[in-house]
């Protein structure tokens, strides 16, 4: 906040008059309009330009038609004496209020007469000189202010004039911080100053710091502290100028993944670059109001109820709209992104984010289910990019050649690189377990070499002449032993394969009965009850032949599902 001119004069008043406005008494809805009313108390007309109603209270958006209060019409010989603007929250946004000699009109987007006072983004009292009897307050850059109430003090007509002084700036404003720091409090010319640090009035206060100066520089600690000061000259004294500094513990987060930030530290921070931030799923959000019930999440907002929350724009033609959060409230929801500018109500991301993830297996927003005690699955989707996050010991891969009954197997994709959507692949990742995904909107990048097809939806393919196809399942199901990909159905054909699974398709010139998963190939996947896998129930040669047990001459060969050697 700054301080504009000297010591004021305002006239000397037979009387006051006072008016409270709020939000009842301009009748807003919740969109935004122009709204009037006129004081009985005071007689004068107010004009609210574009004002919106929120909760119980004013809002005013820059953005939305320049939102802007202005007096149109006083009683003769009223000056205006003092305004006080009760804000709901602090805002990112701030007020510039003007004076003028002259009514404003309905139609002033753009600010007009003297400034008295900018930069105001909380409560506070605002002084005026008592010269003018118009006044008005303008909204400036993007974002929302909301008023609880708007106080107008009202000189009536009196003789004379008597001297006052102005309350003294304070830079910065209310705010939040982890370190101390300095502020400084600005009188006008020729004052002297007083403060301080308790929340006391610096008027009676034993507490009170002087200063016989018209600037002075306060260290404010590393705690919660109320800087309250007033100016002096002579026997005059300033109303009370007020900042509350509210004390935040330092944070380790950076907006990495491994240590995303808080949704306050977000919503404080405002970072232009793309980071991770982590909140608490509440709902779908519309102009500040949570729904949570909504069918479908098109805004979701993330935070605490009580405090501060954000809201994540997931865009028309988005992938990330499939995902029913509503059935994921209460979930922490993690979303790579940066601040664009206040969305719809409260802070947030207007850009849609790069990434999504929830941590929680049971929640997550895609995941891999892996069940052999080995750590194999298989993995297919469509429509997004997911990544098996960091610090996960994981890798997956696709399969680009076999060759004698072996598998070339790429594993391309460590824990922390993406995979492309319509990619299928072989995951290894050591023991069973759910494996939740970090999603992405990329488009699709499939590569061509890859023998894995996958499927979006449970249900069979259509086999081609020239393919055998398998299924990852083990040889003896119930002792678990011999995993591999096996013929899902007779003689290679076509069989059904569940959602979001994967099958390999060999050309019949390179089909055997069987690949198995060893420690020089790569995975299997999830297995399910009931398959019918065939079962190597003998001794077969690398390219599927059955052969006799006894005197087997030297060679690899396939027995109870394991490869031997035989010197």
């Amino acid at each position: 906040m700054q301080l504009w001119g000297g010591q004021n004069r305002v006239f000397a008043q037979g009387a006051e008059v006072t008016d409270v406005l709020t939000s009842k008494d301009f009748g807003l809805v919740a969109s935004y309009k122009p709204a009037h009313y006129e004081s009985p108390e005071s007689g004068a007309s107010y004009y609210l330009n574009n004002a919106y109603l929120a909760g119980n209270s004013i809002q005013l958006n820059y953005k939305q038609k320049k939102g802007y209060f202005a007096v149109t019409n006083v009683k003769e010989g009223h000056t205006v004496k003092s305004l006080k603007l009760e804000f709901e929250t602090q805002s990112k946004a701030s007020l510039k209020v003007f004076s003028d000699a002259v009514p404003y009109k309905e139609d002033t987007p753009d600010p007009k007469g003297t400034l008295v006072m900018e930069g105001i983004t909380n409560t506070v009292t605002v002084d005026f000189d008592g010269t003018k009897p118009y006044f008005a307050f303008y909204t400036v850059k993007s974002g929302a202010i909301k008023l609880k109430s708007i106080t107008v003090v009202w000189n009536t007509t009196g003789g004379g004039s008597v001297e006052t002084v102005v309350a003294p700036a304070i830079n910065p404003a209310s705010q939040k911080f982890s370190e101390a720091f300095d502020a400084t409090i600005t009188g006008a010319e020729g004052t002297t100053l007083k403060y301080t640090l308790d929340g006391s009035d610096p008027a009676t206060s034993q507490t009170a710091t002087a200063v016989e100066a018209a600037t002075a520089t306060v260290n404010i600690p590393a705690q919660t502290t109320t800087l309250k000061a007033i100016a002096l000259k002579g026997d005059l004294v300033s109303q009370v100028a007020e900042a509350v500094y509210t004390y935040r513990a330092p944070s380790e987060n950076d907006g990495t993944f491994a240590k995303p930030y808080t949704v306050e530290e977000f919503v404080e921070f405002r970072p232009t670059q793309d980071v991770w931030v982590k909140g608490t799923i509440l709902g779908e959000i519309d102009r500040g109001n949570i729904d949570e019930s909504f069918p479908y999440c098109y805004n979701v907002c993330i935070g605490t109820k009580q405090g501060e929350k954000m809201a994540i724009k997931l865009d028309n033609d988005s992938n990330f709209r499939e995902f029913d959060y509503t059935q994921k409230i209460g979930a922490e929801l993690m979303a790579y992104g940066k601040y664009t500018e206040e969305y719809n109500g409260t802070f947030g991301m207007k850009k849609e984010p790069t990434y999504l993830y929830i941590a929680d297996p049971t929640q997550a927003l895609a995941s891999i289910n892996v069940k052999t005690t080995e750590g194999y699955a298989t993995y297919y989707n469509d429509n997004l990019g997911v990544t098996i996050p960091e610090g996960i010991d994981a890798k997956c891969g696709v399969i680009t050649d076999v060759n004698n009954g072996a598998l070339t197997i790429d594993y391309r994709y460590a824990a922390g690189a993406e995979i492309p959507a319509g990619n299928a692949v072989l995951v290894k990742v050591g023991k069973a377990m759910q494996i939740p995904l970090i999603v992405s909107k990329h488009t699709s990048n499939v590569i061509a070499e890859n023998m894995l097809k996958g499927q979006a939806t449970t249900g069979d393919f259509i086999a081609d002449p020239d393919y055998k196809y398998y299924k990852l399942a083990y040889n003896n199901f119930n002792t678990k032993e011999g995993l591999g990909f096996y013929f899902g159905a007779e003689n290679g054909g076509a069989f059904t394969v569940p959602a979001g699974m994967a099958y390999l398709a060999v050309p019949r010139s390179m089909a055997v009965k069987c690949f198995l998963l060893d420690g020089s190939a790569t995975g299997i996947e999830d297995i399910e009850a009931g398959q019918t896998a065939e079962a190597v129930k003998t001794v077969y040669t690398l390219d599927g032949r059955k052969v006799e047990a006894q005197k087997l001459p030297k060679g690899i060969y396939i027995v109870n599902g394991k490869k031997v050697i035989v010197k």
